[in-house]
């Protein structure tokens, strides 16, 4: 297979980027994530690493089986993943997210990765788990939501961008190719951030955009739409969706504070929202199995 050559782009538009590491687990599989069905939609990458036992993940590209010393990785996709009652695994869920919406090498289906071939993907996960383990031992699906001392997310940050790099290299030499060449408008690459970066209880940086871009309203939705296929207000939109989202999936997080996140002044509006742009009241999506969600 030939390796894909190297996407540049300027350092800024690259800080467009939006990666973010939502967990990182070590150990046995519980008996409720041995048999998982999964649905298509939700943004993300996971990568897991087979330290013993068996994983068998199904999908419409067919069917493949990882044992000790393998890695299987990609992204979500309907299917299926059921791992044997002593499977230990090393798993990693994670954002590499165009502006656009889609993932960094899009759906590439699934790629198994012997630990021969590249070790350097275990050693730096296996670095970056026990950070995070040391740092917030009691945290699991809701580990991007944990706090910390800005000092500290940048040591953890750095270690798991060094992951990163080693993934995208990795995926790379087997052919993948990223999905997006950029905009090439220096302003919309300064909007992007802004909306990344603005806090969601704020409300939406309407007048932090105008002053980014230096366009008017009009001027801005379609030049933002025509690099991006969306508005930046539906980006907005799509970034609370999905913060939401992952919130939920915390069955100890109340609704109620989920909202005020999100800079709902009622949980009645957050809920109306909800519903309309993920077609399931919170409390529906949340009793979901996980692989459905």
């Amino acid at each position: 297979m030939i390796a894909s050559p190297p996407l540049r782009l300027s350092l800024h538009e690259w800080a467009s980027l939006q990666t973010e590491l939502i967990w990182v687990y070590d150990g046995v599989v519980d008996p409720e994530y041995r048999h998982l069905r999964t649905a298509d939609g939700r943004a993300g990458y996971w990568a897991r690493y087979v330290r013993s036992g068996q994983v068998r993940l199904s999908s419409p590209a067919g069917v493949l089986e990882a044992g000790p010393g393998q890695w299987l990785t990609g992204a979500r996709e309907k299917g299926a993943i059921d791992v044997t009652d002593d499977a230990r695994i090393l798993s990693i869920h994670f954002l590499c997210q165009w502006p656009t919406g889609d993932d960094f090498f899009g759906k590439f289906g699934v790629r198994m990765i012997s630990d021969e071939v590249c070790s350097a993907l275990r050693k730096q996960a296996e670095q970056l788990q026990r950070s995070v383990r040391k740092s917030h031992p009691t945290a699991k699906v809701g580990y991007s939501h944990e706090q910390a001392a800005y000092p500290d997310f940048l040591r953890q940050q750095a270690l798991f961008v060094n992951w990163l790099a080693t993934w995208c290299e990795t995926l790379a030499a087997q052919g993948c190719r990223p999905t997006y060449g950029g905009s090439g408008d220096e302003r919309l690459t300064r909007v992007v951030r802004r909306l990344n970066e603005s806090p969601m209880a704020a409300g939406f940086p309407k007048e932090l955009l105008r002053a980014e871009a230096q366009l008017s309203p009009g001027q801005l939705d379609l030049k933002f739409v025509q690099a991006f296929g969306l508005s930046p207000w539906r980006y907005w939109e799509r970034r609370r969706l999905e913060h939401a989202k992952r919130r939920l999936a915390q069955a100890e997080i109340p609704v109620k504070q989920v909202a005020y996140e999100l800079g709902f002044k009622s949980d009645a509006h957050f809920v109306a929202w909800f519903r309309r742009l993920a077609g399931d009241a919170p409390g529906r999506f949340r009793a979901k199995p996980m692989g459905d969600r």
